[in-house]
């Protein structure tokens, strides 16, 4: 997103176009390395799809529920911004996202 959603499930700005999909991850030991503490970290790379256009200046991670529409379930802001200009390839290494699961 290149905005900050709120609490409640809104205000993520998704890239509209330029070959931009959300990209699936089913939540399990395969996909996600779980420590025990409530901590999961991707196990592989996540790669987005080649942009076509430019997607503007990436500022915050969004997990849905659904690929398109649905409901989001977490999001915070990435440690580094990317922008992502017309044929980036963007890409989460395995290793790097961890999603701490705690009630606020």
């Amino acid at each position: 997103s290149s905005t900050t959603p709120t609490i409640a499930g809104t205000g993520a700005t998704e890239p509209s176009g330029g070959a931009y999909t959300r990209i699936q991850v089913e939540n399990n030991a395969t996909n996600i390395t779980q420590n025990g503490t409530g901590t999961g970290t991707n196990t592989y790379a996540l790669s987005f799809a080649e942009s076509t256009s430019n997607w503007g200046t990436m500022t915050n991670y969004v997990i849905y529920d659904s690929l398109t529409g649905g409901n989001m379930l977490m999001y915070g802001a990435l440690d580094r911004t990317r922008t992502v200009e017309a044929g980036t390839t963007l890409q989460i290494r395995a290793g790097q996202l961890q999603l701490s699961f705690v009630n606020p």
